[in-house]
């Protein structure tokens, strides 16, 4: 009979035992993945009562109460933090749209260039062009006899007869000039001073 008092209060220990580490691992396996103010309460509201179980739970962890206000100021806690990310969220939400606009007119400026890029090549190589045709025709000019250029020269606007005569020989200009409407040539002469 004494031995099975002794195993029955053996069986018990180990049981308690048992209990004690299971209820130690389950404490820490929930501390860390940040459930312990959960188990904790549970812990403690369960264990409160029971006389070795319950004290040890009481010292190490505090009453209900003070679990659950420490678990509401944590809450509290983590609130404040959640609206500050949020906020911070918001910022830069803020500021990714900003850049995102920035970018979009960075963009369409670029474009822009290069469109009055392609524009500034297409007025250069229509100058050079141009540029070429009057060389070309102050060497012919230069050719011709000045009488006959004169008359050439009096159906030509002014602003052609300018580019032709600054290309051209100047003892021919001079005597096609002198063959032409005075008037005229005032009025080419003026024009020349104004370039």
């Amino acid at each position: 009979m004494a031995r099975s008092v002794v195993k029955n209060l053996f069986l018990i220990a180990i049981i308690v035992f048992i209990a004690l580490v299971l209820t130690a691992g389950g404490v820490l396996y929930f501390n860390l993945f940040n459930s312990r103010d959960i188990v904790t309460t549970f812990i403690v509201e369960k264990t409160e009562g029971l006389p070795i179980v319950g004290e040890f739970f009481v010292k190490t962890f505090g009453t209900t109460e003070e679990v659950i206000s420490k678990a509401e100021a944590e809450l509290m806690k983590l609130e404040e933090e959640k609206k500050k990310i949020e906020e911070e969220w918001k910022i830069i939400n803020q500021r990714t749209s900003e850049l995102d606009k920035r970018e979009q007119d960075i963009l369409k400026k670029e474009e822009e260039i290069k469109k009055k890029e392609q524009e500034v090549a297409e007025l250069k190589k229509n100058l050079e062009i141009q540029l070429e045709n009057v060389e070309q025709l102050a060497t012919l000019y230069n050719e011709i006899k000045p009488s006959k250029v004169v008359e050439i020269f009096n159906n030509l606007d002014d602003e052609l007869i300018i580019q032709i005569i600054q290309k051209m020989n100047r003892n021919h200009v001079a005597e096609i000039l002198g063959g032409m409407d005075p008037k005229r040539v005032a009025d080419i002469t003026r024009k020349m001073s104004q370039n």
